[in-house]
């Protein structure tokens, strides 16, 4: 048996060997063990004459360094910066010194997340941050640029760090629906709002609201608009302003997902907030409206100024809510060219055998506007260990050295590439993820060690057809 005490006597654990590997310390310090073996006739494998009892005593230090990273090394003026600390085992919160404005840390999925605003007069240079947690201490140095861009709508008397969404940014449809209605506060959410912060178009915008969708319907008819009622079962309806059509949806939270893509039930619920916390990423789950500006409750705005993806709440659940989630994770990877925060990605992987209950058409539907992204082949490479369930081809070639002095990369980094390398059009971006498919099967090397493929191109065929069958 196997018996602990800490500094004041206290014992943590008392029980066998093979059970003190799951205990789990709770602080860092020094502790006294007992470690007493008893053999006797029945229990010696080897020797029923060996008996007898033996007591050692000894003591341990346990040192467990909460793992402190600074997310962006580099930022520029009016953008954010963030630093991440991993669980501590005191439970307290992180503290930052530093010259520069912060609310501190506040936690987060596996750990805490500290965000720096950086103003747009904050001088350039560097900037000591000094990272304490659990009485250790790191100091990290970030990097601060001057803006080479600017913003549209941008005013003191607005807000001090961008990108800001101003009245002119939406459209003359979607303002108009947004004014429709007499109590109930209707939200701009979603791809809109994410998208006009980046300052891209947007033709797909969602409206939230608190009314009912009965009362929605009264409300934008009365205005001379248009309804279908597309989904009531799950408060939404479609309302046509002009040449533009808008699913307008009441505030709601989503019961179980028993088929792993649709909830089983939904509850309407009284606020904005709660609604968001369904959603899929942070930088999905933002809402606008003209007169009110923006809500971000989960950092969705700072995630963008970063480049990550990020799930709202707990990774796993999300993912195991939706597996097309995981997908459209990598989509997004793909068109932003935003990398998927470490959680988030550890979600995908526990969940990615869910996506074989996921329809052909959705699957082929997120891989081709992957393939289409700009950033295409930096989400092949990222997301390749999620990608497999769906493309179980791009395992063999990951990481499989070509061995030839005429190329440099392994294959699935050459054929990135060249996905990367032609036009972004669907045949030709599907045939440059194909081409080089059967190379691991062709490999070989001749007597000086340099490797071949002959016949790849051949091989390459079955596998492309296999896939599209498949998809």
């Amino acid at each position: 048996t196997l018996t602990v005490t800490d500094a004041d006597k206290n014992t943590l654990y008392d029980g066998g060997v093979t059970g003190f590997r799951s205990y789990l310390f709770e602080e860092n310090g020094t502790y006294d063990a007992k470690l007493v073996v008893k053999v006797d006739g029945s229990s010696s494998d080897r020797d029923s004459s060996v008996t007898g009892t033996e007591t050692w005593q000894f003591q341990f230090t346990v040192n467990i360094k909460p793992t402190m990273q600074l997310c962006t090394p580099s930022v520029q003026q009016g953008s954010v910066a963030a630093v991440r600390v991993g669980p501590t085992l005191s439970g307290e919160a992180p503290a930052i010194k530093t010259s520069l404005q912060t609310p501190g840390f506040v936690q987060a999925a596996n750990g805490w997340i500290c965000y720096l605003p950086i103003p747009w007069n904050e001088s350039t240079g560097n900037v000591t941050l000094t990272v304490t947690a659990d009485g250790y201490t790191e100091d990290m140095t970030l990097s601060i640029r001057a803006a080479s861009y600017t913003y549209k709508d941008y005013s003191k008397t607005s807000q001090m760090l961008s990108p800001y969404i101003g009245e002119s940014d939406a459209p003359a449809a979607v303002t108009k629906v947004l004014s429709t209605t007499d109590d109930s506060i209707e939200w701009a959410v979603g791809g809109f709002v994410r998208d006009a912060l980046l300052g891209r178009a947007c033709s797909d915008i969602d409206i939230a609201c608190s009314a009912m969708w009965a009362d929605t319907k009264r409300v934008c008819e009365r205005a001379g608009l248009r309804t279908h009622e597309t989904g009531v079962a799950h408060g939404t309806i479609t309302v046509i302003c002009g040449d533009s059509a808008f699913e307008v949806t009441t505030f709601r939270s989503d019961g179980q997902y028993k088929d792993g893509r649709h909830p089983d039930s939904v509850s309407f619920v009284s606020s904005i907030e709660e609604d968001l916390a369904r959603r899929d990423f942070t930088i999905n789950a933002m809402a606008w409206r003209p007169d009110r500006g923006l809500v971000d409750p989960f950092g969705g705005k700072a995630d963008i100024q970063l480049g990550v993806i990020r799930a709202v709440g707990d990774p796993h659940q999300r993912f195991a809510e939706d597996a097309l989630r995981i997908l459209r994770a990598c989509r997004f990877s793909a068109e932003l060219g935003y990398a998927v925060e470490p959680c988030t990605y550890q979600g995908m992987l526990e969940n990615k055998g869910l996506l074989s209950k996921i329809s052909a058409e959705r699957v082929t539907h997120e891989l081709q506007k992957l393939l289409l992204g700009p950033h295409a082949g930096d989400a092949l490479l990222g997301c390749v260990d999620a990608l497999s369930a769906v493309l179980p081809e791009l395992v063999a070639m990951k990481g499989f050295d070509q061995q030839t002095p005429y190329h440099i990369f392994d294959v699935l980094e050459h054929t990135a590439r060249v996905v990367d390398g032609v036009p972004p059009y669907p045949l030709v971006r599907w045939a440059a993820l194909f081409h080089d498919m059967g190379k691991p099967a062709c490999f070989f090397k001749d007597e000086d060690g340099t490797g071949h493929f002959y016949g790849h191109a051949a091989v390459s065929v079955p596998i492309a057809r296999g896939i599209m069958q498949r998809l």
